[in-house]
């Protein structure tokens, strides 16, 4: 009988080592997301800030 038990023990750890691992697996993969947005956002405000910097055409730089 002590076989049944451990072995029954056995997969009990074993579903609660899977349940741990989905739910890992999920928050990773929202960090993931979360992470994607900003750098998205960072992307788009860096192109914003090369385009007001760049000088616009037909205007020539004031001399010092």
């Amino acid at each position: 009988m002590g076989f049944w038990k451990r072995f029954w023990a056995f997969l009990r750890n074993e579903t609660t080592l899977d349940e741990k691992v989905i739910e890992k697996v999920a928050e990773v993969k929202k960090e993931v997301r979360e992470a994607k947005t900003a750098i998205k956002t960072a992307v788009k405000e860096t192109g914003d800030v090369v385009k007001t910097v760049k000088p616009k055409r037909g205007r020539k730089p004031k001399k010092s």
